[in-house]
């Protein structure tokens, strides 16, 4: 035996959670190196009907790579995304395995990308400094600061007029970013935000 991996998964209704690896918590009190990434993403194809948001949280090794730890949350397809991230780590594969991985895909089971693939390369774009990203509760406390960042939301504007904006951050929608780049300042930090972390990936490529 080389030691368990503590995978895990319970239905609390009607959602689903489940756990492999290392957890953040764990990984602050032993003193382990580590970084994290959220993404959020259909349990599959979009433009399939009954496609769910699913929750990934993914701890890797900021230097190797390695994946370390991984949590998944949604009401359908959780059992299958955290058995392979339960693969992945005794494997000692790396986030841009992950990225490159071939999984089944069918438009009712899974997307072109699935969520897991989405994952890694949202690490590697980290890791491989493309991006940069903070977790809402260190941009609150970075809000606090004089230096505070210049906040964008590039949603478009019918989820803002369903869900709000966060108190003052400024609107310019994904498809409007290359006309109104004048109103980004150009020597202040800037934090790009939308629903998932798709269009703000993009956004930041653009600036």
């Amino acid at each position: 035996m080389s030691g368990s991996l503590g995978t895990g998964i319970v239905r609390l209704h009607p959602y689903v959670v489940g756990i492999t690896g290392l957890t953040e918590i764990a990984a602050k009190r032993e003193g382990i190196a580590h970084q994290v990434v959220h993404t959020l993403r259909g349990h599959h194809a979009g433009y399939y009907p009954g496609s769910r948001d699913l929750l990934i949280k993914l701890l890797f090794d900021p230097e190797t790579g390695r994946v370390l730890g991984a949590q998944v949350a949604d009401q359908e397809g959780v059992d299958k995304r955290i058995d392979v991230m339960a693969t992945a780590i005794p494997g000692r594969m790396t986030i841009d395995n992950l990225a490159e991985l071939d999984l089944a895909y069918a438009p009712s089971f899974g997307a072109a990308k699935d969520p897991v693939i989405i994952t890694g390369m949202s690490a590697g774009n980290r890791k491989h400094a493309r991006i940069d990203s903070v977790s809402s509760e260190a941009l609150a406390n970075w809000r606090e600061n004089p230096e505070k960042p210049f906040v964008i939301d590039v949603r478009d504007s019918a989820e803002i007029a369903k869900t709000g904006i966060l108190s003052g951050s400024r609107h310019i929608p994904l498809n409007q970013i290359r006309a109104r780049i004048e109103e980004v300042p150009r020597h202040t930090p800037v934090v790009v935000y939308c629903r998932s972390g798709h269009r703000s990936y993009l956004a930041s490529r653009i600036l």
